[in-house]
């Protein structure tokens, strides 16, 4: 690629040299030298996400090179998915705050740019290099990776949850679950001819809400699927931590685990609570694992931009057949 050529989404990203001044006083805030400081060559990310990405390949002023990887918010959003989704400056609050001093393994932080005249927050990472989602590495085995590394990640933070450190953290309080049940209520009119149970599910679903409120909590990533956690060099990387909040742990292990049958669930279960609770998982962990995937049915069907015209009859048996677990439906 020639030097300083950008892909064809100019709209979506920075010019090249306000790219290159707010990455340069970055890396020499970090001790590196700015001086002939060069943007080699910029291409877009490899993966999907919800904001515009692109891979930096840049020259420093010693002559060493390094990738980095960009995310950019290019202006002011309103709140995403309800207060699911953080923008990106609540997402480089969480790498500088807690991922950069993680004690497992975290994509490297940068560091972040932000302009409050414009309200563009760009973040900068190192890049991954070689690196695959999780389940197109190995699908049980890469899970099983992704668990152990999840049940590390939330012991080391399940003190700190409450620390006020943290206080800058979204919470899934009550009223938060609450919203997702009375939206769900909403967008589901058209089906509750079809599940008359609907409206008694979700009335016991709020009464045992307590279930996920109590302790243990921790700091959770908000979206741990597959999609969202890559292995590079046999390390587990999560990556787009915009939905961090404190909050149940068992509702990261209901989004890693979504879909992808009962074996290989209970299986990362096993080791999720082998990593999290070494000398034994507490004896209401079953239940809240329920309790976890009926809430992630609820933040599907609650969300009206997140599923289409098929989506609603499944999940909504998958509802069902939760509620029956849990004693909600005879």
């Amino acid at each position: 690629m020639a030097t300083g050529k950008v892909h064809e989404n100019l709209a979506q990203v920075p010019e090249l040299e306000a790219l290159k001044a707010a990455l340069a006083n970055i890396l020499v805030a970090n001790g590196c030298s700015g001086e002939s400081f060069k943007i080699v060559s910029r291409q877009p990310g490899v993966y999907t996400s919800t904001f515009p990405t692109e891979i930096l390949q840049c020259k420093l002023g010693d002559g060493t090179e390094r990738q980095i990887f960009c995310k950019y918010q290019i202006k002011d959003l309103p709140k995403l998915s309800y207060g699911h989704h953080g923008g990106i400056a609540y997402e480089a609050a969480i790498y500088r705050e807690i991922l950069q001093h993680a004690q497992v393994s975290t994509p490297g932080f940068v560091g972040v740019h932000s302009d409050d005249h414009t309200r563009q927050v760009w973040l900068f990472l190192e890049y991954l290099e070689e690196s695959e989602r999780v389940h197109q590495v190995d699908i049980q085995n890469g899970l099983l990776s992704a668990a152990r590394w999840l049940g590390k990640f939330h012991a080391e933070n399940e003190q700190r949850a409450s620390s006020n450190e943290y206080s800058f953290l979204t919470r899934f309080d009550a009223e938060y679950y609450a919203g997702w049940i009375a939206r769900t209520l909403e967008l589901t009119a058209s089906y509750q001819d079809r599940f008359p149970w609907l409206p008694n599910v979700c009335n016991e679903f709020t009464k045992s809400i307590e279930l996920l409120l109590s302790e243990p909590l921790t700091v959770i990533h908000g979206g741990f699927y597959p999609k969202n956690i890559l292995v590079s060099n046999g390390k587990v990387y999560p990556v787009d931590w915009e939905s961090v909040a404190i909050a149940a742990g068992e509702i990261d292990v209901a989004t890693l685990t979504e879909g992808w049958g009962s074996d290989v669930a209970q299986e990362c279960e096993y080791v999720y609570q082998s990593a999290r609770w070494p000398d034994g998982s507490p004896d209401v962990f079953p239940q809240r694992m329920k309790m976890a995937r009926m809430y992630m049915e609820f933040r599907w069907l609650g969300d009206r931009f997140q599923w289409g015209r098929e989506a609603g009859p499944w999940r909504i048996e998958g509802m069902g057949r939760l509620a029956k677990a849990l004693g909600f439906l005879s």
